[in-house]
């Protein structure tokens, strides 16, 4: 079978939860099936090359600054990237997996699989409500985008969706629950078992994107309090992102570059596991996450992770997690990182649901009841 994934990011080029979900599927997949992948040129990127068995095609050259516009996606770069994806329509496909952001170019893949008898397959790590819109990009863009969004994701042929909310979420828009296919594979349980524990390192730590609704000022603004009682804390915040210098700033300017380091991502997946397994507490701010693989990732090592009661995340995951209130928050973390070893997560039986192990089996399912079986 031919497949192509479309996505205006790729991992490891880009790191971020999808992008990571989006490369395990078309590793999995390239084992069994022909798949090329589509995406925007990133830093690192040729124009066209193989990633193992993966045909990596690119469309034009970008850069994070460039991705983003005044903090938020740019909307002339998502324009673009839509545009570019009337290459494709010179090959010819089996079936496509698109990344649903930034759904503009989700009416173009439509035509492509009318034209071509092509089943497209889209992948939802989140859906935003009017609301949230709104707030991103104000009333009049805000309500436009929603309803724009209700109507490209109309567009599937079937969905993968990450977490039950966003299954929820797919649901309140008018979408089939029988075209949902609610599966997460964020972690090799194999792989991950084999990290091995090094001793305490650090007592917190939090990895993903260095952007505004990660809320990492306000983790540094809690260290600020924790230091207080426990003057040796040590803090590892790993990541990249347009407020990256700003976290920098704040740091020295609160007297903490003793006690909290601020580094990119790691090239190697082993040298992230190898740290959080040899941290006392994760501890993820976000206000905005579709499913938040780093928590799952980081249970998975045997590391609690603490959320504040506002998390996004979704409650299957929520649920395995220390939940706090910010206020509260400060109390529980010097009692965590006292105690560090009675805070351990061992309930790895719950996990087995994310396992990469599963995305053969889902993927064959879904190709099924597509009738692309045998192609």
């Amino acid at each position: 079978m031919r497949i192509l994934f479309i996505s205006d990011a790729a991992y490891p080029f880009v790191t971020g939860g999808v992008e990571a979900l989006e490369s395990k599927y078309a590793i999995e997949l390239s084992k069994h099936h022909k798949v090329d992948f589509l995406c925007i040129q990133w830093d690192g990127m040729k124009k066209d090359f193989y990633r193992g068995n993966i045909h990596y095609s690119t469309m034009f050259p970008s850069t994070i600054n460039k991705f983003y516009h005044k903090h938020h996606r740019s909307i002339r770069m998502s324009a673009k990237y839509s545009i570019y994806n009337f290459l494709i329509f010179s090959k010819s496909y089996d079936v496509i997996i698109a990344n649903a952001f930034p759904f503009i170019n989700l009416p173009i893949l439509r035509l492509y699989c009318i034209l071509h008898r092509c089943k497209l397959i889209i992948d939802v790590a989140e859906v935003w409500k009017k609301d949230y819109w709104i707030e991103y990009i104000g009333k009049f863009k805000g309500r436009l985008g929603f309803s724009y969004m209700k109507w490209a994701l109309s567009m599937g042929d079937c969905y993968i969706s990450n977490s039950s909310e966003t299954s929820s979420r797919l649901i309140e828009i008018g979408l089939n629950n029988n075209k949902i296919t609610e599966f997460a594979p964020s972690v090799n349980i194999t792989n991950i078992s084999k990290i091995k524990f090094g001793g305490y390192k650090q007592d917190i730590i939090f990895s993903g994107r260095l952007i505004k609704e990660k809320n990492v000022d306000m983790l540094i603004d809690l260290c600020v309090l924790v230091k207080k009682d426990m003057p040796d804390l040590k803090v590892e915040i790993i990541g990249m992102g347009y407020e990256k210098d700003k976290l920098e700033a704040r740091v020295a300017r609160l007297g903490l570059s003793e006690n909290i380091i601020i580094r990119d991502f790691y090239s190697e997946k082993k040298d992230l596991y190898s740290d959080i397994k040899d941290s006392k507490v994760m501890v993820n701010m976000s206000e905005r996450e579709g499913l938040g693989i780093i928590t799952i990732e980081s249970l998975s090592l045997g590391t609690p992770v603490v959320l504040p009661d506002y998390s996004p995340i979704p409650k299957e995951i929520k649920d395995l997690c220390i939940v706090s209130s910010v206020n509260d928050m400060k109390e529980k973390l010097k009692d965590i990182l006292s105690n560090p070893d009675s805070y351990r997560f061992s309930d790895f039986q719950s996990l087995k649901k994310f396992d990469e192990a599963l995305i053969n089996s889902t993927m064959d399912k879904i190709f099924n009841e597509l009738e692309l079986a045998g192609k």
